[in-house]
């Protein structure tokens, strides 16, 4: 399930992208990011990525990206890997030519993560190897004061099983790197951790649902057949 931080790394890329057109225009520059986000996005991670709207008035901050989309390598089942329906930022423009990129709060809605294959070689595996690592320069600091996950679900389809959704409780975090240098990767370490956390406990859940169905249907059989001395 660590393989799942390959797409929290590629929500702070994103972040990363929008502060770094946020200052080359004036008014709502939604196409620019849109256009580098999709860019940089698809080289990085050597599949198509896609969006289908940002909105960023540079004046307030706030923005949003909707439908961002990654999609599966060649060959599996579902058409994409990851997928955010919108994902809300609230940016102080202030700090975005500084050091550190201060983001008041991002929001996101409706994520969903694709596994299939076998728990050894499957999608998310064959989409890590694939990525393609930017050379770092300097590296900037960030500071998150508030960052939810809501009504997130994870698709899985593992050794030619059916396919199943569980569902991820949300969660919320605050005050990253507010008192420390944390970078971009910092907070992808904790953001991952998050999520695992969630991941780990959802599947847990599932499988003791399953377990327990497998004994009621035991014991309904069970209830319905004689002994041996009554036939």
């Amino acid at each position: 399930m660590k393989k799942i931080g390959v797409f929290i790394a590629v929500i702070i890329v994103i972040i990363a992208g929008v502060a770094g057109y946020f200052f080359m225009s004036g008014g709502n520059i939604g196409v620019l990011i849109k256009h580098g986000i999709q860019d940089k996005g698809s080289m990085t991670l050597g599949v198509p990525v896609t969006v289908d709207k940002v909105t960023m008035p540079i004046l307030t901050g706030k923005g949003k990206i909707e439908n961002l989309v990654v999609e599966n390598p060649d060959g599996q089942e579902f058409s994409y890997t990851f997928r955010i329906e919108t994902l809300d930022l609230d940016i102080d423009p202030e700090t975005i030519r500084t050091e550190k990129v201060h983001i008041k709060k991002i929001v996101i809605n409706a994520l969903e993560v694709a596994v299939e294959g076998t728990p050894q070689d499957n999608n998310i595996t064959k989409l890590k190897e694939s990525v393609n690592k930017p050379k770092e320069k300097k590296k900037k600091k960030v500071q998150i004061d508030h960052l939810q996950a809501q009504n997130c679900k994870l698709n899985i389809k593992l050794n030619d099983k059916s396919a199943k959704t569980i569902p991820l409780d949300s969660f919320e975090l605050h005050n990253l790197g507010k008192n420390s240098e944390t970078t971009m990767r910092d907070v992808t370490q904790q953001v991952v951790k998050k999520i695992i956390e969630k991941t780990t406990q959802a599947i847990k859940n599932e499988f003791k649902s399953g377990i327990h169905n497998i004994r009621d249907k035991i014991k309904e059989k069970m209830k319905d057949r004689k002994p041996p001395f009554f036939k």
